[in-house]
């Protein structure tokens, strides 16, 4: 199927109505970036649904009335992704059909509880990185997670009890850094890595 074009290459939506005024114009590429940003008034992304692609960064930060990704479910492809400091966001299951990333950052969202939305994510061709997300307690939903091209961050989350769900993750390419996450006291779910280069683990996990 031809893709439709978003007739802008980049979009930072503010406000409700300007979530609107995109879905409505129903394109499903973004050639550029995509952000959601800094809003106290955008709660729900669905009119976004028909986008499948963005070939830049999807961006999604500062919200703080938004309590869910839904709108997010068909894009399957993005550049990078980046979910941070979004006030009341409790999951990420909007991100249900991402399956090629470059780089994917989940940062400091203090009520999200899994990332078990990212279960159809199988390669991130740039860096991974979990950090100060202090509700989630495990990293179920990167099962079907082989491939790291870059560097995997796992930091300050203080929940976090194991990391057992990265047990097919088979390369990271540049380095490996878990630290500071309080209540991890086993890291057995790196076992099957088979190249990865620089490691660097510190807290109490045998």
């Amino acid at each position: 199927m031809r893709a439709d074009i978003c007739a802008d290459a980049s979009y930072e939506l503010k406000t409700q109505s300007e979530v609107n005024e995109l879905g409505a114009t129903g394109c499903d590429t973004v050639t550029g970036d995509l952000s959601v940003l800094d809003s106290p008034e955008i709660y729900n992304l669905e009119p976004l649904v028909v986008i499948d692609k963005v070939q830049g960064t999807l961006t999604v930060s500062g919200n703080t009335a938004l309590l869910n990704l839904d709108g997010l479910v068909n894009v399957a492809e993005a550049g990078s992704v980046l979910v941070e400091s979004n006030t009341l966001l409790t999951n990420v299951d909007g991100l249900g059909g991402l399956r090629e990333v470059g780089d994917l950052t989940i940062s400091s969202n203090p009520q999200l509880r899994d990332i078990e939305g990212l279960a159809s994510l199988v390669v991130a061709s740039g860096d991974v990185t979990l950090e100060s997300n202090p509700l989630i307690e495990s990293v179920a939903g990167l099962e079907s997670l082989r491939r790291i091209g870059g560097t995997l961050l796992i930091e300050a989350n203080d929940a976090l009890v194991q990391i057992d769900a990265l047990s097919n993750l088979r390369l990271v390419g540049t380095a490996l850094t878990i630290k500071d996450n309080n209540a991890l006291t086993s890291i057995q779910g790196l076992s099957g890595l088979i190249a990865r280069t620089a490691v660097t683990v510190s807290g109490r996990h045998p």
